[in-house]
C-alpha cells in the first residue's frame, strides 16, 4: 500500500452537494481518528496530478462515484461508494448503502443505518433546548405551509417550557421562510439557513438535547440521532412510498423517533436512545479492511 511520512492517504471526491460532502467528511473523519492519514478533499473542476497517490477513494453521489472510477484507474487504490452508486457494484471495491434502501450486504457491501455523517454524541446536551429543523418538498414529499405551522404551534405547546432554535435548508420555501418568522417569540429564537455558517449546526447539535425535524429531511433526522438528543418529526405529506419513508418508518418501530401525536399522549419527550455512531462503525470496518 502506497504510504506518504506512514500515513493512509485518503481522496475524498467531493460535488456541489453539502449532504455528499458531509458523508464523505463524517467517514474521514472518524478514519482519522482510528489511525494517521493524510486527507484530500478534490472539488469538481479540481486537478488531482499534484497529490499523492490515493491508497483509499472516498465518492458520494452519481458524479463524484464516476470521478473515483477515473482517479483509481489513473492513480491506484482502493474505490469506495457512499450510497448506492446506481452503477455496476462490481465496479467499486466497497459500497457502504443505508439499509432503508432494500439491498443486501455482502462482502462488498456494507449497510448503514441512514447516510453518514460527521456528527458526534453530545457531551452534556441540554433538555432545555430545542432544535426545530425545516426541509422542503422534494421529489418524496409534497409541503404544506399551513400544515406545518400548525403542527409548530403544537409543539411549542406541547413543551412550552424549552427555549426553541428553529433553522431553515436549501429546500424551505420562501413562503415558509416568511411565515415561520411570524411564529418567534421570547421562547422560539428563528435562524434562517442564510444567516449560519457551516459549523453553526454542529455546534447546535452539540448542545440541544431536543430536536424535532420536518420528515423529508432525512440526513438532518440521522445527524440528530447521532449526536444523542430525543428525536421527534414533523409530518410532511408523502408524494410517493420510497427508500426515505421507508427509513422513517423503521426509525419509528425502533422507538428512535416520536410523532407530534404520540408526545401530545406523552406529555412529555422520552428519554433519548443511545446514540447513532455510523462513521465510526464504518471507518472500523473499512480499517480492519484496508490491513
Amino acid at each position: 500500500m502506497t504510504t506518504v511520512r506512514d500515513a493512509l492517504v485518503i481522496w475524498c471526491v467531493e460535488d456541489d452537494r453539502p449532504g455528499h460532502r458531509r458523508q464523505l467528511a463524517g467517514l474521514a473523519a472518524a478514519l482519522q481518528a482510528l489511525r494517521h492519514v493524510r486527507i484530500c478533499r478534490i472539488g469538481r473542476g479540481e486537478s488531482a496530478a499534484l497529490l499523492p497517490a490515493p491508497d483509499l477513494i472516498l465518492t458520494a453521489g452519481r458524479e463524484s462515484h464516476w470521478r473515483g472510477l477515473r482517479y483509481r484507474w489513473h492513480y491506484g487504490g482502493k474505490l469506495v461508494a457512499l450510497m448506492d452508486p446506481g452503477l455496476p457494484r462490481t465496479l467499486f471495491d466497497l459500497s457502504v448503502i443505508p439499509e432503508h434502501d432494500g439491498i443486501g450486504a455482502s462482502d462488498k457491501v456494507l449497510l448503514s443505518a441512514g447516510p453518514l455523517n460527521p456528527v458526534k454524541p453530545a457531551s452534556a446536551p441540554d433538555r432545555n433546548k430545542g432544535l426545530r429543523l425545516v426541509g422542503g418538498p422534494s421529489r418524496h414529499y409534497r409541503w404544506s405551509d399551513t400544515d406545518l405551522a400548525a403542527q409548530m404551534q403544537r409543539l411549542q405547546a406541547a413543551l412550552p417550557e424549552l427555549m426553541w432554535t428553529l433553522t431553515t435548508s436549501p429546500r424551505t420555501p420562501a413562503s415558509f421562510s416568511r411565515r415561520v418568522r411570524q411564529l418567534a417569540n421570547p421562547g422560539l429564537q428563528v435562524v434562517a439557513l442564510e444567516e449560519t455558517n457551516p459549523d453553526w449546526l454542529l455546534r447546535q447539535y452539540a448542545h440541544c438535547g431536543v430536536i424535532w425535524v420536518s420528515e423529508d429531511s432525512a440526513s438532518m433526522v440521522y445527524e440528530s440521532l447521532s449526536c444523542g438528543a430525543a428525536v421527534g418529526i414533523l409530518s410532511v405529506p408523502l408524494r410517493r412510498h420510497g427508500r426515505v419513508s421507508k427509513g422513517v418508518q423503521r426509525l419509528l418501530e425502533r422507538g428512535q423517533l416520536l410523532r407530534l401525536q404520540d408526545l401530545e399522549t406523552l406529555g412529555k419527550m422520552p428519554l433519548p436512545q443511545p446514540p447513532l455512531q455510523e462513521a465510526t462503525r464504518i471507518a472500523q470496518t473499512i480499517s480492519h479492511w484496508l490491513n
